[in-house]
């Protein structure tokens, strides 16, 4: 920049006029570049972003349903592990109506009681997650027999709730046998499906 020739003088050169257009050209060149690497990385971000949204969405659902589960489990005064799992065993989830019809006739053949008839029908239980299935049965044995039938009800690993018990009994002339028709409207509960 500066010269100096064999006298005093110093010379000043002018500066290039390549040197600013270099500069804004490399300032240009790394806005460009800045946009095309980071353009990628912000479409990565939102989906992430949007992921984090769901998996929160999940994680208050899975809050929810642990503070349900807390208010049953007080409600019912579950307090050891294994009353738990015997409390969930006891309401399956799904209705298994197969499953309700092979305890009752377990139990009448236990018990050596006549099952008449059987009915079904859907009800609904006031248990947020729980339903319940009505089950309306007429059967023909001693007054015996019936409460030997209740008490297996009330021992059943599933939960059955009797409504209503319906009994006449009758004599059978010769011999002198008293039988009882019973009819019952029970309910057996199960959890909603998901």
């Amino acid at each position: 920049m500066f010269e100096q020739k064999k006298g005093s003088e110093i010379k000043v050169k002018s500066p290039s006029k390549t040197a600013p257009l270099l500069g804004v050209l490399l300032i240009l060149a790394s806005v460009a570049g800045y946009i095309f690497f980071t353009e990628p990385l912000s479409d990565d971000v939102s989906a992430m972003k949007d992921s984090v949204s769901s998996a929160s969405e999940s994680i208050d659902e899975l809050k929810q349903e642990i503070e349900n589960f807390q208010e049953a489990q007080e409600e019912l005064k579950v307090s050891t592990e294994v009353q738990r799992i015997e409390v969930l065993k006891s309401v399956p989830v799904a209705v298994n109506q197969d499953e309700v019809i092979r305890d009752i006739i377990g139990i009448t053949e236990d018990y050596d009681i006549d099952l008449n008839s059987i009915s079904f029908g859907k009800s609904g239980a006031n248990i947020e997650g729980v339903e319940s299935l009505r089950v309306n049965a007429s059967f023909e044995g001693s007054y015996l027999d019936l409460i030997n039938f209740l008490e297996a009800v009330e021992q059943n690993a599933r939960l059955l709730r009797i409504n209503s018990i319906s009994v006449q009994i009758s004599t059978i002339a010769i011999t002198g046998l008293q039988r009882a028709t019973f009819s019952l409207s029970m309910e057996a509960f199960y959890q909603e499906s998901q």
